[in-house]
């Protein structure tokens, strides 16, 4: 499956990436991680759903995975996002 995450297409990749969650933490995490980095040739919400079959053993990615809904959020909606109160 490592091997399918550099198929040119791109419903191949995101059937490798779903089919990666849940397998061998201590490989699979290492190998998805990066991914979140690559939004051009990779789902964030593939990767996102393959890191939660992980619970706890994939907090590696909980600021990556941070990072990106919020940028999502201010992008999509700035205002919004300024005015919500965080405290």
């Amino acid at each position: 499956m490592i091997a399918s995450l550099k198929d040119p297409d791109v419903g191949n990749r995101d059937e490798a990436i779903r089919c990666l969650g849940g397998k061998d933490p201590v490989v699979v995490i290492p190998v998805l991680l990066p991914l979140l980095e690559d939004n051009k040739n990779y789902s964030y919400e593939s990767v996102a759903r393959a890191m939660s079959s992980y619970g706890a053993a994939a907090k590696v990615a909980v600021p990556k995975l941070l990072s990106l809904f919020t940028n999502a959020v201010v992008q999509k909606d700035r205002g919004a996002a300024k005015g919500h109160a965080w405290s």
